[in-house]
């Protein structure tokens, strides 16, 4: 016999899974403008330090993006763990769990900077910045 999952579990669950992946599409876009910005660079013969501003700020951009994924990642996995082992006390409090932990402003900044720094976002920025000098 299967175990019966709450429906406010799963409404939650599924809620944020589309989110986490609209969120992963979102990042790709971003990533996909800085490309299209690069060319254009080249292209229209646009200065070099404003494309590479303008690539910093999606680079930026896309941290943030991926910190906010991280939380409703993270999440996710509450809800399953919980759901696991049956503790309905975790339902319906995911902004306000955050609310809760959210770091000041220096610490949510660092939050940022070392997710720019990870390779999946890094990637393509590290590439595309010295090309827009070449």
């Amino acid at each position: 016999m299967t175990k019966q999952i709450p429906e406010t579990f799963l409404r939650e669950w599924l809620a944020l899974h589309n989110s986490y992946e609209k969120s992963e599409a979102l990042t790709l876009v971003i990533k996909l403008v800085a490309v299209f910005i690069c060319l254009a660079g080249f292209i229209f013969n646009i200065s070099s330090l404003l494309v590479a501003m303008l690539l910093l700020v999606l680079w930026l951009q896309d941290a943030i993006w991926k910190t906010f994924q991280g939380r409703t990642e993270q999440r996710l996995l509450t809800l399953e763990k919980a759901n696991s082992e049956n503790d309905q006390a975790v339902m319906l409090n995911f902004y306000s769990h955050w609310e809760e932990s959210r770091p000041g402003i220096t610490m949510l900044a660092r939050e940022y900077l070392s997710n720019a720094v990870r390779p999946t976002i890094a990637y393509p920025y590290v590439i595309l910045l010295p090309i827009c000098f070449l």
